[in-house]
């Protein structure tokens, strides 16, 4: 496993015009220069290996620090990678035995330290009784410090996590809009938080499931009487969430991750289409579906006044047309067999 000297990694970032970046203690946050991406943190980089994961890329496996080298540069010889590198590459991190890793749990209690102050998403045009079925607080210290903090339950109603969105955040923050405590790879939520049987008869019931990106999405589709939805957490659906999916059996899985149409890369659709070709491998095809936001994010929609309800069943879906077009459009974010094969379905 390639290691390399304290503070050699930032040293690389910085020389490729890796800017700004935020030190996190073992791992670095930076834009995602390379695509020319423009959210300050969607970029972690690991400071012992140089490991990069790509939040915005959809791709959760990660890749090495001379990847990301030559995705900057445009380039694989050798000899300017190892200006860079040292001329070493690592193919995947090194592989560790499994272990037993049991996922902490809180006392119900910590959710009095929340402050229930509910103007932040009542100027987002989310009513005070839907913040309470959320069970939605301000955070006042911690980790959580000036973020609106969700509790994650698991399938035995304890908390086992905790969502964060930031009060204060804008597009030129250096920190991250959402912050997650636990293991949110394994979330499905709100599915078990306990304020939800509506969406628990619905999803067991077999009806149509919306996959959404963001508990602000979540809410403003519960605002609209959509109860039948997950949050991916921005993971392009996770194993667990695929099992669960494929466990419930939902005649219909919509995708309705955010549109990011003003980006030079619609990142929002790409994981839109990630997220529908790893579903293919579980449902046919015709019971998948990509229904974009008109705004950014069907939360931006709620807040504008846009009926919701409607828009999930007048708004088109993606034609088949149109996503083989978009994946031929953007082919770096869209190679190997899987692909191909998914193309062959079209």
């Amino acid at each position: 496993m390639l290691t390399f000297e304290p503070g050699k990694v930032r040293e690389v970032l910085e020389s490729l015009d890796y800017f700004p970046i935020l030190d996190c203690g073992s791992f670095l946050r930076t834009k995602a220069v390379y695509r020319g991406g423009s959210t300050p943190t969607s970029l972690k980089v690991f400071k012992d290996t140089g490991w990069c994961v790509d939040f915005g890329s959809g791709d959760d496996k990660g890749f090495s620090l001379a990847r990301l080298v030559s995705k900057t540069l445009n380039t694989t010889d050798p000899r300017i990678l190892a200006k860079y590198v040292s001329g070493q590459v690592v193919t995947e991190r090194k592989k560790e035995p499994p272990k037993l890793d049991m996922p902490r749990t809180y006392d119900p209690s910590c959710l009095e330290r929340l402050l229930p102050n509910f103007s932040f998403y009542k100027k987002r045009n989310i009513t005070n009784q839907v913040q309470e079925k959320y069970q939605v607080g301000l955070a006042q210290s911690g980790k959580m410090l000036r973020r609106m903090v969700f509790p994650i339950c698991d399938d035995t109603f304890q908390i086992v996590g905790f969502s964060g969105r930031a009060i204060e955040w804008s597009e030129e923050a250096t920190y991250p809009k959402w912050k997650h405590i636990g293991q949110k790879n394994q979330w499905i939520y709100p599915y078990y938080s306990p304020n939800f049987e509506e969406t628990r008869e619905k999803i067991d019931g077999g009806e149509e499931i919306f996959l959404v990106e963001s508990i602000g999405d979540s809410m403003a589709l519960t605002e609209h009487g959509l109860d039948s939805h997950l949050v991916d957490f921005g993971l392009c659906c996770s194993p667990a969430l695929q099992a669960f999916l494929l466990e419930k059996n939902p005649k219909k899985i919509t995708i309705a991750k955010n549109n990011d149409f003003n980006s030079d890369d619609n990142h929002g659709k790409i994981a839109s289409v990630k997220t529908l070709i790893k579903l293919t491998a579980l449902f046919p095809l015709e019971r998948l579906a990509i229904k974009l936001p008109t705004l950014n994010d069907l939360s931006e929609m709620h807040q504008s006044g846009a009926d919701i309800a409607k828009w999930s069943w007048d708004s088109p879906e993606l034609s088949r047309e149109e996503i083989k077009e978009f994946i031929n459009q953007t082919p770096k974010y869209f190679s190997g067999p899987t692909i191909e094969k998914f193309l062959k379905k079209l």
